[in-house]
């Protein structure tokens, strides 16, 4: 595998060592610093500055947003799992599987997983540096994100699929 600062071969996955910034990383992919913050901010809401230290769930949202592949090391092995499940103060019996209609905030979201808005809030910054809040109106991707960091499945129901 190609390890290194040089993307010749397209195929091959830009691998990156934690930690690193993302004045680093855009230095990695020959790109400004603004080209990474602008999408991550525009598609998942992320508040990015190039002295930011990125997480591995931010450095793959950057890498779906701009279409790359990049491939997470990291110094110490992460730990598999719901890392936020086990970090949450009142440990809540979370289901595997729930289907949303969308729009939907982050406090309705909450009451159909039988948590608290804060469990999800703390998901989002945390995994991916997403800032919520209860009354803010989820979009698909920030339920992605909250789905992958509880790994629990949240189908979206569109709401052509609703009755009237």
């Amino acid at each position: 595998m190609h390890v290194g600062t040089d993307m010749e071969d397209e195929g091959e996955p830009l691998v990156v060592r934690l930690p690193i910034t993302l004045e680093e990383l855009a230095t990695r992919l020959r790109r400004k610093p603004v080209d990474l913050i602008k999408p991550a901010f525009q598609h998942y809401g992320m508040v990015l500055t190039p002295k930011t230290s990125l997480t591995p769930g931010q450095i793959e949202l950057l890498g779906r947003c701009l279409g790359l592949s990049i491939q997470v090391q990291d110094a110490m092995p992460r730990r598999r799992g719901p890392r936020s499940r086990a970090a949450a103060a009142d440990p809540v019996d979370l289901p595997d599987r729930i289907t949303v209609r969308l729009p939907l905030t982050v406090e309705e979201l909450a009451a159909q997983l039988g948590c608290k808005p804060a469990v999800l809030i703390k998901v989002a910054f945390q995994d991916y540096g997403v800032m919520l809040t209860p009354h803010a109106a989820l979009n698909a991707n920030e339920v992605e994100l909250i789905e992958r960091g509880l790994c629990i499945s949240i189908e979206i129901e569109n709401a052509d699929d609703a009755g009237p």
